[in-house]
Protein backbone atom coordinates (compact mmCIF):
# COMPACT_ATOMS: atom_id res chain seq x y z
CA UNK A 1 0.00 0.00 0.00
CA UNK A 2 1.52 3.35 -1.01
CA UNK A 3 1.04 6.34 0.91
CA UNK A 4 0.99 10.08 -0.34
CA UNK A 5 3.05 11.38 2.08
CA UNK A 6 2.49 14.84 0.79
CA UNK A 7 -1.39 14.40 1.44
CA UNK A 8 -0.44 12.95 4.90
CA UNK A 9 1.77 15.97 5.70
CA UNK A 10 -1.14 18.35 5.02
CA UNK A 11 -3.51 17.17 6.74
CA UNK A 12 -1.18 16.49 9.92
CA UNK A 13 -0.40 20.54 9.75
CA UNK A 14 -4.18 21.31 9.26
CA UNK A 15 -5.24 19.20 12.00
CA UNK A 16 -2.92 21.55 14.36
CA UNK A 17 -2.94 19.53 16.66
CA UNK A 18 -0.91 21.71 19.21
CA UNK A 19 -1.68 25.46 19.06
CA UNK A 20 0.95 28.40 19.36
CA UNK A 21 -0.10 29.22 23.04
CA UNK A 22 0.65 25.54 23.85
CA UNK A 23 4.04 25.27 22.55
CA UNK A 24 4.64 28.97 24.31
CA UNK A 25 3.30 27.89 27.42
CA UNK A 26 5.73 25.11 27.56
CA UNK A 27 8.58 26.86 26.56
CA UNK A 28 7.98 28.94 29.68
CA UNK A 29 7.59 25.95 31.81
CA UNK A 30 10.58 24.07 30.10
CA UNK A 31 13.37 27.48 30.94
CA UNK A 32 11.35 28.37 34.47
CA UNK A 33 12.00 24.65 35.17
CA UNK A 34 15.04 24.42 33.79
CA UNK A 35 13.73 21.22 31.68
CA UNK A 36 16.16 20.14 28.95
CA UNK A 37 12.65 18.87 27.02
CA UNK A 38 9.06 19.05 27.29
CA UNK A 39 6.69 17.57 25.12
CA UNK A 40 4.07 19.21 23.71
CA UNK A 41 1.76 16.73 22.02
CA UNK A 42 -1.59 15.52 23.09
CA UNK A 43 -2.51 12.11 24.50
CA UNK A 44 -1.72 9.39 21.96
CA UNK A 45 1.14 11.33 20.17
CA UNK A 46 2.57 11.71 23.60
CA UNK A 47 2.76 8.06 24.26
CA UNK A 48 3.60 7.41 21.09
CA UNK A 49 6.78 9.93 21.71
CA UNK A 50 7.56 8.51 24.85
CA UNK A 51 7.96 4.45 23.08
CA UNK A 52 9.84 5.48 20.23
CA UNK A 53 12.24 7.30 22.34
CA UNK A 54 12.25 4.02 25.17
CA UNK A 55 12.63 1.62 21.45
CA UNK A 56 14.09 3.44 18.55
CA UNK A 57 14.11 1.01 16.00
CA UNK A 58 10.71 0.86 16.34
CA UNK A 59 10.70 4.37 15.44
CA UNK A 60 12.72 3.53 12.48
CA UNK A 61 10.00 0.90 11.28
CA UNK A 62 7.33 3.72 11.70
CA UNK A 63 9.00 6.29 10.09
CA UNK A 64 9.51 4.18 7.16
CA UNK A 65 6.26 2.34 7.05
CA UNK A 66 4.27 6.02 6.71
CA UNK A 67 6.76 7.56 4.68
CA UNK A 68 8.28 9.78 6.70
CA UNK A 69 11.77 8.93 5.80
CA UNK A 70 10.69 9.52 2.05
CA UNK A 71 9.35 12.98 2.98
CA UNK A 72 13.12 14.34 4.34
CA UNK A 73 14.99 12.16 1.37
CA UNK A 74 12.54 14.54 -0.75
CA UNK A 75 13.24 17.86 1.27
CA UNK A 76 17.18 17.48 1.56
CA UNK A 77 16.83 16.74 -2.16
CA UNK A 78 14.73 19.89 -2.60
CA UNK A 79 17.00 21.93 -0.34
CA UNK A 80 20.52 20.96 -2.25
CA UNK A 81 18.87 21.67 -5.77
CA UNK A 82 17.79 24.74 -4.75
CA UNK A 83 21.25 25.51 -3.46
CA UNK A 84 23.13 24.58 -6.12
CA UNK A 85 20.82 26.94 -8.45
CA UNK A 86 21.85 29.70 -6.70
Amino acid sequence: MEIDTLELAKKLIARRSVSPDDVAAAVVRAVREDLPEVLVNPGPARLAQALMELFPRVRDVIHERFGVKKVFREHARAREDAAARR
